[in-house]
């Protein structure tokens, strides 16, 4: 398998990882146009992923709108039927989803978080380790250079990491799955076991009392995809990220929000956040990574029991619940530990600030980090002509 860096653009490193492995090429998913066929494709898609959802809620499973969708839509994926989905449907869902959480950002929950503000700090530096030291077993037991099992490991977004990676001579594919891995895998185990065990939480998501105005929620959904889009052409990464969630922040901040993002279009976010992750497990791409899978799939269980570890402790030097911190450390997206705070009770200000912090850390702390465990002979130099491959596709 060639290791040649691809276009280092963020939002396509899971297509490369498809393309790459022989997946059949589709149409790229910043074209908005669709043909007749392939968008009854793309409504079949969503349909059933809707349904997945509908029938996870049914059942009471937390999360449910995401896990359901994510289900269906790998399973269908897998089977080798046809599934397409766009990103701009998940940029959407994440930006309807993250102004939603920003907004229950009260002055309250910005004194906690100052409050907390040291061992949010010291959490994001030890993830960071924790990460670190898990891709040494990695990259032992997965057979790949430990320039690739660190990127692999250490928690960040699919895109970011495989982007930062391959300009460290790191491999792209095994990059970009496991942190699809890390991320389907925490959504799919943490949510249930923590509803399994009885951890359920007593605190109330405070909402500032906005109500529902549709031109107040337009304007401010509009604000939130302006500032992404400025991120997008400044080219920061996790864009998508940082715009909605500064802006609900701001707005809840200061009181200034103008509506609540009501429940239907947080639940319809869900379901298209789990159709995107469950349409990226093609066949070509499982098949020729077999390999690999479980070893990948054994690390995020490990790198997550050490972050359920951190997070315990840190409980003992603050009032905060364990299953709070355990959500607030865990190596998740922001995202869905944020809403699976809401649906379980437990503060969500708290776990959500964690997880914003810890990965404006990695993002600037990962490619520092990386050099100083080469200089210190941890992790081999790179290999000059993959450099040169990297920097010529840059």
């Amino acid at each position: 398998m060639s290791r040649a860096f691809l276009p280092a653009v963020p939002y396509a490193a899971i297509s490369m990882v498809q393309k790459r492995h022989g997946a059949p090429r589709r149409r790229s998913e910043n074209e908005l146009g669709m043909t007749l066929s392939t968008f009854g494709l793309f409504l079949a898609t969503h349909i059933l992923g809707a349904l997945g959802g509908a029938g996870a809620y049914a059942l009471g499973v937390p999360l449910a709108w995401m896990i359901g969708s994510l289900v269906v839509t790998a399973i269908i994926t897998l089977s080798g039927f046809p599934t397409t989905t766009r990103r701009v449907c998940r940029n959407g869902g994440v930006l309807v989803l993250l102004t939603g959480i920003g907004l229950t950002f009260t002055p309250s929950a910005g004194e906690t978080t100052i409050r907390l503000l040291p061992l949010i700090l010291i959490a994001a530096v030890a993830t960071l380790l924790i990460g670190a030291l898990a891709s040494l077993l990695l990259a032992r037991l997965g057979r790949i250079d430990r320039a690739t099992a660190f990127f692999c490991s250490v928690p960040g977004g699919p895109a970011e990491m495989s982007v930062l990676g391959a300009r460290q001579g790191a491999e792209l594919a095994p990059i970009a799955i496991s942190q699809l891995l890390r991320i389907v895998c925490i959504v799919l185990v943490i949510p249930p076991t923590l509803t399994v065990l009885g951890m359920r939480g007593d605190f109330t998501t405070s909402f500032p009392d906005l109500g529902f105005h549709p031109l107040g929620l337009v304007v401010t959904l509009g604000v939130s995809l302006a500032a992404s889009l400025a991120l997008v052409k400044l080219k920061v990464n996790s864009a998508f990220l940082i715009g909605p969630l500064g802006v609900g922040i701001l707005l809840g901040f200061t009181e200034a929000g103008l509506s609540t993002v009501p429940r239907w279009m947080m639940m319809g976010s869900q379901v298209f956040m789990g159709v995107f992750l469950g349409a990226q497990f093609t066949p070509s791409v499982m098949r020729r990574m077999r390999r690999f899978l479980p070893v990948a799939i054994g690390n995020v269980f490990l790198v997550t029991g050490g972050c359920a570890l951190l997070g315990t402790l840190i409980h003992f030097f603050d009032e905060e619940s364990v299953p709070t911190m355990i959500l607030a450390t865990a190596p998740g997206s922001v995202t869905e530990m944020s809403i699976t705070a809401q649906a379980l009770g437990f503060n969500v200000p708290v776990v959500t600030a964690f997880h914003v912090i810890r990965i404006l850390l990695v993002i600037i702390l990962v490619t520092p980090a990386f050099n100083v465990l080469r200089a210190a002979g941890v992790i081999a130099p790179a290999d000059p002509e993959l450099l040169r491959n990297t920097k010529a596709a840059e």
